[in-house]
This record gives structure tokens, sequence and C-alpha cells, in this order.
């Protein structure tokens, strides 16, 4: 204890001393705790965008759907049967908040002489609403889900195949495609409204239109998969295990199955970060260590007295770490209040970034403040203090007593 406190009383005696390498140590911190925060940010964005960007948590469909390919139009579809089960189950689930039936379809869409091929998604609109508050972003006309029940033959298409096609809502257009039978079949439709997706190649071809018109057009009662939501994301695994039990002939994946996109962008960002913050723990570590040792040279007197007085080396020592411990608590603590006011200061700003690669929109950068990893950064930064104290204070053994003393 009496270590603890002649550490503490020189901590208080030397602050003004320490106030570079405390500039130092919260430039340090304030920097990686800024990067946490838009790594967390980006984490949330990402995995959020791609649950309610129309991932949802879990997809159910038949494994040759997934990994396979089909020879004919939906092949690898769900039965009515299966269609029937899977909503009954889905409706009667605790922890399943939304089931969506989806139908992907490709064909031709025509308006006066201009063809051209688009992929469609069939949906159930207003409940693809509630999955996403930005299910198709439309810049003209509405989008499906205002729609009344008796409008089935409206759709809505992306910006690049409106332009392409010459089309604005109101106009109408015809759709061809394969039937389940092999034949090709062709109904009249209204377009509702153009959407943009930011990215130009897929509002090339893009096209949503009500479930209903996509089974009229491929003469069927088959949907390619269910999209599901759930109450709570904690409780995907538990879902999926009793889905998969329920219906054994069929494949349940998880969106980071579906999106390995995610992980990959995880497993970069930590890398990179990793990177980033050992060039910073060495600087700060490099800087503080050269402080540490300068000022324990400008100490060199006291602690020759202290070692003539009987104390014990290693008493000396641990006073001293004491010492650059309680540097590295109130440095790191500083730099992480320092954080979040940084961090509401950004988010306040609106800061606009560019677009992306392969998108034509920009975004406003937001950086999210994490406290776990911010408080394993704290430990990191007093460690840091601690290893280069202990650095410095080797140097103790190599004092000449008479010579500190007189020095």
């Amino acid at each position: 204890m009496i270590w603890f406190t002649l550490a503490w009383r020189n901590f208080i005696r030397n602050t003004r001393k320490s106030y570079f390498t405390l500039l130092i140590i919260v430039v340090g911190t304030v920097a990686c705790s800024i990067g946490i925060a838009y790594m967390s940010a980006t984490f949330m964005l990402v995995k959020e965008g791609t649950i309610r960007g129309g991932a949802g948590h879990l997809q159910i469909a038949s494994t040759d759907w997934f990994d396979g390919y089909e020879e004919s139009t939906l092949q690898h579809g769900l039965s009515p049967d299966l269609v029937r089960s899977i909503e009954q189950i889905s409706t009667a689930h605790p922890d399943i908040q939304l089931a969506m039936p989806r139908i992907r379809f490709q064909g031709l869409i025509s308006h006066g002489d201009a063809s051209l091929v688009f992929i469609g998604d069939a949906v159930h609109a207003k409940l693809e609403r509630q999955l996403s508050q930005a299910f198709v972003s439309t810049v003209e006309g509405v989008g499906l889900e205002y729609l009344n029940a008796e409008q089935v033959y409206y759709v809505v298409i992306g910006s690049e195949l409106a332009r392409l096609l010459g089309v604005r809502p109101g106009d109408d257009i015809t759709l061809m495609a394969v039937t389940v039978h092999g034949g090709i079949n062709a109904v009249d439709a209204t377009i509702a409204g153009i959407s943009s997706s930011g990215n130009p190649d897929i509002d090339k071809m893009q096209l949503y239109a009500p479930l209903e018109l996509a089974q009229s057009l491929l003469l069927t009662d088959k949907v390619s998969k269910f999209v599901l939501l759930l109450e709570d994301a904690q409780r995907i695994p538990s879902v999926q295990a009793e889905l998969i039990a329920s219906f054994p002939e069929l494949t349940v994946r998880t969106w980071q199955e579906l999106s390995p996109f995610y992980a990959q962008m995880v497993a970069l960002y930590t890398r990179q970060f990793i990177v980033f913050g050992i060039i910073i723990g060495l600087v700060v570590a490099l800087t503080t260590g050269n402080a540490m040792l300068m000022n324990l040279f400008e100490r060199k007197q006291e602690l020759a007295t202290m070692s003539s007085m009987g104390l014990p080396e290693r008493g000396i020592q641990a006073s001293y770490l004491f010492e650059s411990a309680f540097l590295g608590i109130s440095a790191g603590a500083l730099g992480l209040l320092l954080s979040v006011a940084a961090c509401e200061l950004i988010n306040l700003a609106s800061i606009d970034m560019p677009p992306p690669p392969g998108r034509s929109e920009g975004y406003t950068l937001f950086v999210l403040f994490d406290a776990f990893p911010s408080l394993l950064l704290w430990g990191a930064v007093i460690l840091l203090c601690v290893l280069a104290a202990a650095f410095a204070t080797n140097r103790i053994n190599k004092l000449q007593l008479v010579e500190a003393i007189n020095g």
C-alpha cells in the first residue's frame, strides 16, 4: 500500500511534466477509438442493411434452389402444400415476425418497338414494406405497397430500364416469360413506379411485381422461397433448427450464409484495424517509454536517495509502475471521453461521403461508439504505459548510487 500511495503522490506532483506524454496517449486513444466506432457502425449498418434489405434472418427453400440451377421455370420451387405448411408454422411460431413468399423470374419487357430482358422479384409488397422501410426506393410514381388488392397488374421497374424503354409511370408494357409448362405466356401491365437502387447495373434489369402477377404469367401456384424475419436475432439458431426438423426435405439458411460478403468485410476491416492499432500502439509505447526514461533521469537523485535509505529496489520499481498505470488510466479515460464527444460531433456534422465502388449514390458518414471494445482499448493503453515504465525502470539497476546522489 505504501508504494501505491507514493506512486499516487508522485503522479500528482509530476503532472505538469507528463503533459506531453499525456497528450500523445490521448491522441492515440482517440484515433483508435474513432476507428473502432467507424468499424462498429459499418458492421451494424451492413448487417441491418443485409437483413432489412431483403435477406431477412432466415430463408427456406429447396437445396437445389440454393446450390443448383433451374433448367425450367420454378423447377425447384415450393409446392402449394409446402407453402401452406410454412405459412401455418410461421404464423403460429412466437419468434417469427414475418414470413414472405417470393418468386424469382425473368423474361422480356416490351414497350412499343423496344424489348429488353428483365430479372423480376415477385413479392407481397405490404409484407416487404414491414421488413424494410426502404423497400423499393421509388424516384417516380408509387411503390407496389401503395396499390389496392385489385391492382395486380402493376409493376415497378429500375430507372435505367425505364430510360432504355422510354416509359414513365402510367405507361402500359407487356411482360413475356417461359411458363412452368415450357410454353410462352404474356401479360399486359402498367408501370406504377420507377425505382433506383443506386447501382446502375441492377437498375438496368430490375423489375418488381405482385406475387399474383408472376404466378399468372408463369401459370403456377409455386413460389421460389420464403424469407423469414424474427422477433429477436439471437433466436436464429433455435428457429433454424426447428424449421429443419419440420421440413427435412428443405434447406434453411441464415443471412450470414446467404451473404458471405459480411464475413469477408469483417475479416478485412479487422485485419486493417489490427495493423493500424499496432502502429498507433508502437508510437504511444515508444513515446511514453522515452518520456518516462527522461523523467527517470531527472529524478535519479530522488530514486538514489530512496535506495540509500534502504528501500527495496523492487518496491521503488513497483511505485514507478503504479505511477505509469495512473498515467494510462487518466489518459485513457480522457481519450475515451473525447472520443464520445468526437463521435457525436461527426454524426451531427452530417458529412457526405462519395459513392462506394459500383454505386451511384453517396451516403452520410456515421460512427457508433462501442463501449466494450473501447474498454478493451482503455486496458491496452494502461498495459502499454506499464510496459513502457517497466522498460524505463530497468535503468535503475544501472545507476551508481554515489553518482546519482551527487548528480
